[in-house]
């Protein structure tokens, strides 16, 4: 069995070169829950046919020891996200019972325990020499580790889609939401549509998808008609579908066009004005 550190260092420094961090999932995480199968060596050498029990035993144990994979969770098991927590959880168990390799160790850090901080679990992790991490969940908890795991060099697969926080000892495994936003408007372009109307929360996913989908259209010589921040707080999408519907400037005209029809007094204003 190939050790993980190894995997890690040798295969970061290959994806940093040719491929999108995105990508270093479909490869890494079958390494650890179903690559990681202890494949019997035959050893054909007469060493050990001289060897006695108890040799074959040290041996054995020690074989043990260096194939054993340590991977740590960050998970939020308490607080509002608990269920969350606790389903990624059930899903990591269920795939490491489905290698049925007992060399492959799980060591799980609940994120929202309100006794301890996520800083002094990382470290516990830290400390029992762990070959990788995976987790944490939100953003905020990843902005807290990142300096430290950057300066332990440790190898994270959080479960955030915020591209923003990745960088070559932090990888992301959530879809992110650029990806989306990209193919939709590619789609929509490809079919013809260059005008849009967009709504996005005024918060900090909005204003960078804002910036994504002004780049977008500028490329593609597209206009952006109407864009609408809502508070991410307390949306009021009666009010946005108003804006967006530019609906006072339409009742402004509607109900100028109605005075005038009534000032005509004609066959043909009264009958528009039915309509």
């Amino acid at each position: 069995m190939i050790a993980v550190v190894l995997i890690f260092k040798s295969i970061r420094l290959f994806f940093n070169n040719y491929f999108n961090y995105s990508i270093i999932l479909l490869l890494v995480i079958p390494f650890l829950f179903y690559g990681c199968e202890t494949v019997t060596y035959e050893n054909k050498t007469t060493i050990y046919q001289s060897s006695d029990k108890t040799n074959k035993s040290t041996i054995n144990k020690k074989k043990k020891i260096n194939n054993e994979v340590k991977i740590g969770l960050l998970l939020p098991l308490s607080g509002s996200n608990s269920k969350i927590g606790e389903s990624l959880l059930k899903a990591s168990r269920l795939s490491l019972n489905k290698t049925r390799n007992k060399n492959i160790k799980l060591l799980v850090k609940d994120t929202e325990d309100i006794d301890k901080n996520i800083i002094s679990s990382y470290y516990e992790l830290i400390n029992e020499d762990v070959d990788i991490i995976l987790g944490p969940l939100f953003s905020k908890n990843i902005e807290l580790i990142t300096p430290i795991a950057t300066e332990e060099n440790t190898i994270m697969i959080t479960f955030s889609n915020n591209m923003g926080i990745k960088n070559e000892n932090i990888f992301i495994s959530g879809l992110a939401p650029e990806n989306e936003i990209k193919k939709i408007f590619e789609y929509a372009i490809l079919n013809g549509k260059n005008k849009f109307a967009v709504i996005l929360p005024n918060n900090q996913y909005g204003l960078r998808s804002k910036k994504l989908i002004e780049n977008l259209l500028s490329e593609n010589q597209s206009l952006l008609s109407k864009l609408v921040l809502y508070d991410s707080k307390n949306p009021d999408f009666y009010m946005v579908a108003k804006i967006v519907a530019n609906y006072e400037q339409r009742k402004f005209d509607l109900e100028k066009k109605l005075e005038e029809l009534k000032n005509i007094e004609s066959l043909d204003s009264k009958k528009n004005m039915r309509n």
